[in-house]
């Protein structure tokens, strides 16, 4: 499951843990057991989570592919099943 929230205009530093946060209620809403958050940003990567993972910019194509789709889009949390984020 993928998601993307287009927020305006953030910094990257700000906009990261948006993403984090969004992730992680829908992690709690949906009672997952296991949970791993990839990220580019160390800093986000952080926040206290039971295991992050930090991906280079440059292979972390499908975040990058979501957040173009979303910011062409109005403001509000999009989800996306896992066919979807094939790239």
């Amino acid at each position: 499951m993928g998601f993307g929230r287009c927020l305006g205009n953030y910094t990257v530093t700000e906009a990261k843990p948006w993403g984090i946060m969004d992730g992680s209620k829908l992690i709690v809403d949906r009672i997952f057991e296991m949970i791993l958050i990839q990220t580019d940003s160390l800093e986000a990567a952080i926040m206290p989570f039971r295991k992050v993972q930090h991906i280079p910019r440059e292979e972390n194509t499908v975040t990058n592919s979501i957040a173009k789709m979303i910011c062409d889009r109005k403001p509000g949390l999009r989800l996306f099943k896992d066919s979807l984020l094939r790239v």
